[in-house]
């Protein structure tokens, strides 16, 4: 793909909540014990996510490709995917979404693990504003720009409740939900509240709308 070919990318976030009071209450001879259940995340929740697009809900646009790992930081991975269209993006909110609510209670209650995943959404185009840069020395890229930071900025609202999107992925979801003809309920989005949030090193002050998926048919 060439530098300046246009390209939609979505981006989400997994983070794990509760993990500092989880690693404290744990003394250092079990340290391995926390140690791997967070290799256990790292490891198992891509998978999760992989395997949440073969539960679609019939009607649900099939991706030509699953949404990936991108970056791990910290108890946080960062998934991101080229979208070809409104539809596809539907279904890979949904798919995450998905993977976000039964990981827990799959991998962690039944263990007595006291954790909880929260997650976020949001879009960026590329390369307008926004740019794909080559990690010297490995075969990834990064995404920065100021819409890829304001994704960054919705997080802090997210909660294991709440999956925070901003208004224009909102706006795609819905699109994708009409353009399949999906029955209305099939997501139901609230508006959570609306930020000043400031991005970019020029401090450009984007007011965003925030939302959150409040309510799907099916997992």
């Amino acid at each position: 793909m060439g530098d300046w070919a246009w390209e939609l990318r979505l981006f989400c976030s997994a983070d794990i909540v509760g993990s500092t009071a989880f690693k404290a209450q744990n003394s250092p001879s079990k340290r391995p014990e926390w140690a791997s259940t967070f290799s256990e995340f790292f490891r198992f929740f891509p998978q999760a996510v992989d395997a949440a697009y073969e539960r679609l809900p019939g009607g649900f646009h099939k991706p030509s490709a699953a949404m990936q790992a991108w970056k791990f930081v910290g108890d946080e991975i960062l998934f991101s995917v080229a979208i070809a269209n409104h539809k596809e993006g539907a279904s890979h909110v949904w798919a995450f979404k998905s993977a976000i609510s039964s990981f827990p209670e799959l991998q962690w209650k039944p263990k007595g693990i006291p954790l909880d995943l929260k997650a976020t959404g949001w879009i960026a185009g590329f390369p307008v504003s926004n740019r794909k840069v080559e990690i010297p020395g490995s075969d990834g890229v990064d995404y920065i720009g100021p819409s890829v930071d304001l994704g960054f900025r919705l997080a802090k609202f997210s909660t294991p409740r709440k999956f925070v999107v901003s208004g224009s992925l909102a706006l795609l979801v819905l699109d994708g939900i009409h353009s399949c003809d999906l029955p209305s309920d099939s997501v139901v989005l609230y508006l959570d509240g609306t930020e000043s949030l400031k991005v970019s090193d020029r401090r450009q002050t984007v007011s965003s709308r925030l939302l959150r998926y409040a309510r799907w048919s099916g997992p």
